[in-house]
């Protein structure tokens, strides 16, 4: 036996239908590789691909960069429904899942479906290179002009990183492209969620993107006029699941 899908907001395992999403814990087991801490991110009905522009460090030329964005999922820690000996814990359960509401920038996941890295190497030169910065390769930008890798460090931790989201002027720089998902994708995820996410939806445009036929659609204009917008915000806060 083994996982066969996750569609549709339901969880099929063998002959086994699951339809509510406070269930998929019982399934942890089998589609959780014991690494990240045990925990396991799913990825609901859609996600963003997000994008933005950075000056590339090699040849000075503005390149557009990408990450990715999410509204909906939810975290499940092996540990919590599962003994030493991989047996369910007689009193597991989870309780109604909820969402907040608002976008959160994703640095990465994994694993990613091979139909979308194709796209975003095709579209946006997103694709495995090595990091001198790092010592190691990983999926990253690249700059379109040079071909240069667009080091993560410099595209989330720095405050004027253009995914550092510390101000509703930060979140105006944002285009984001919204895949519906066929079904809930288990995954190991970087989120990080800040105090100013919240602008992300009000200040950013938002296209609908089906990234089999390449057509884009607009679904919402920024909320906010960007001429309204203020600068940083020295109150910002950040956390990282």
């Amino acid at each position: 036996d083994s996982l066969r899908e996750l569609s549709d907001n339901v969880l099929i395992y063998s002959s086994i239908i699951v339809k509510n999403r406070s269930e998929y814990y019982k399934f942890l087991k089998w589609i959780l590789n014991k690494t990240n801490n045990g925990e396991i991110e799913f990825l609901c009905d859609y996600i963003y691909i997000v994008e933005s522009k950075q000056t590339c460090y090699k040849c000075q030329h503005e390149t557009p960069v990408v990450c990715f964005g999410v509204e909906r999922s939810f975290c499940l820690d092996y540990e919590s429904y599962y003994d030493e000996n991989n047996n369910l814990f007689e009193d597991a359960e989870t309780g109604p899942i909820k969402f907040d509401d608002e976008i959160h920038i994703m640095p990465s996941f994994s694993p990613i479906p091979e139909n979308l890295l194709k796209y975003l190497d095709q579209n946006f030169h997103y694709h495995m290179g090595y990091s001198n910065f790092c010592g190691y390769s990983y999926l990253a930008n690249h700059c379109h002009h040079c071909g240069k890798l667009q080091g993560n460090h410099f595209l989330f931790d720095e405050p004027e990183s253009p995914f550092y989201i510390n101000s509703a002027k930060a979140a105006a720089q944002l285009k984001l492209y919204k895949i519906s998902l066929p079904y809930d994708l288990p995954v190991y995820a970087e989120i990080t969620f800040g105090s100013e996410d919240i602008y992300i939806k009000k200040c950013a445009p938002i296209y609908r993107l089906d990234f089999h036929s390449n057509k884009i659609e607009l679904e919402s204009e920024p909320l906010i006029s960007s001429d309204t917008l203020s600068p940083s915000s020295s109150n910002t806060y950040f956390s990282i699941k």
